[in-house]
């Protein structure tokens, strides 16, 4: 990822499930197959969960502003986000 990040630095790149709009999340790549042909890359790092709460909301986070976060979607993973933020000193732009 941070490979893809480096040739992509200048541009935004958007992490989160594929999924048609109020449709649930995508455990694996196979179940969005229909939409591949209208995107620009998949990349498979395997299957993200086995339950249900997996297919839950993602959460989504701005870094757009160096040492900044912002949280722009809360979802299923926000309390593990909010960690890795505190662990690497991002201070929030905002509280929720």
């Amino acid at each position: 990822m941070r490979d893809l990040c480096a040739v992509w630095h200048e541009q935004p790149l958007a992490l989160t499930s594929a999924n048609r709009s109020s449709a649930p999340s995508s455990l694996e790549v196979s179940e969005f197959r229909s939409l591949w042909p209208q995107l620009g890359a998949v990349f498979d790092a395997g299957q993200i969960g086995l339950t249900e709460e997996r297919r839950l909301a993602s959460t989504v986070i701005d870094l757009a502003t160096p040492g900044y976060y912002e949280i722009v979607r809360a979802g299923v993973a926000l309390k593990q986000t909010l960690a890795l933020m505190e662990a690497f000193g991002i201070q929030s732009r905002k509280m929720l």
